[in-house]
C-alpha cells in the first residue's frame, strides 16, 4: 500500500500491533488490555500475533478520541466505541484508489465529502447515536441528523466524533506508514 494508485484493501488484516497503536494513537498495552478486557472485539490472533485490518485500527482510533478528546472513561469509551465505529465504518470512504495523475483520492475528485460527525447523546442511562452533517469551515450546529427523530439531540448532552475526518486521517496515515514516512504529528 502507497500512495499513489495503489488502494488501501480495508478488510485485509495486515496491520500490526505496533503500526495499530502508532495509527491509533493509543499504547499497545491499552490494546491488548482493551482486548483482554472484552472491552472491543477487534483483530485476529494468528499465532502469538495480533493483526488488525482497517476497521479494526478506526475502531482503536474512536476509542481513543473518545478518551482523550471527550475524556470518557476508557470502560465507557470501549463500550461506545463498536457503535460510533459501526456508523464510521459505513460513513467513511468506499474507495481509496488515487488519480495516477493528480494523486488526489478519486471519491475527493468525483466531489465526495468527508463532512459527517457522529452525535452521542446522553439521558440518563441512555445512549443513542446518529449521523449529522456538518460544515467544517463554518462553525454552525449539525444541519441535519440521521437516527432517532425522538430524541432532542441538541437539547441533551451530546458528544460529536468527526467521524470522515478520522476515517480520512486514518487512510493518510496508512499511506505514510506504507511509505515509510512518519505519521501526521510524528517527529520525522
Amino acid at each position: 500500500m502507497s500512495s499513489g494508485p495503489t488502494p488501501i484493501h480495508f478488510d485485509r488484516s495486515d496491520i500490526t500491533m505496533s503500526d495499530a497503536a502508532r495509527l491509533a494513537r493509543v499504547e499497545e498495552k491499552t490494546i491488548r488490555n482493551w482486548i483482554a478486557r472484552d472491552m472491543l472485539n477487534i483483530g485476529q490472533k494468528i499465532g502469538s500475533r495480533w493483526t488488525f485490518n482497517f476497521y479494526d485500527v478506526l475502531h482503536l482510533k474512536v476509542a481513543s478520541y473518545l478518551v482523550s478528546c471527550a475524556r470518557m472513561e476508557p470502560a465507557v469509551a470501549a463500550d461506545i466505541a463498536p457503535h460510533v465505529g459501526k456508523l464510521v465504518s459505513d460513513r467513511a470512504l468506499q474507495k481509496s484508489e488515487r488519480n495516477p495523475r493528480t494523486g488526489k483520492l478519486v471519491e475527493h475528485e468525483a466531489g465526495y465529502k468527508h463532512w459527517q460527525c457522529v452525535l452521542i447523546g446522553f439521558n440518563g442511562n441512555t445512549v443513542a447515536f446518529a449521523t449529522t452533517g456538518t460544515d467544517p469551515s463554518r462553525r454552525d450546529p449539525p444541519r441535519y441528523i440521521e437516527g432517532d427523530r425522538n430524541v432532542n439531540w441538541l437539547h441533551r448532552p451530546y458528544v460529536s466524533v468527526p467521524a470522515d475526518s478520522l476515517a480520512m486521517e486514518l487512510v493518510f496515515d496508512l499511506e505514510r506508514l506504507r511509505d515509510g514516512k512518519p505519521l501526521d504529528g510524528e517527529q520525522g
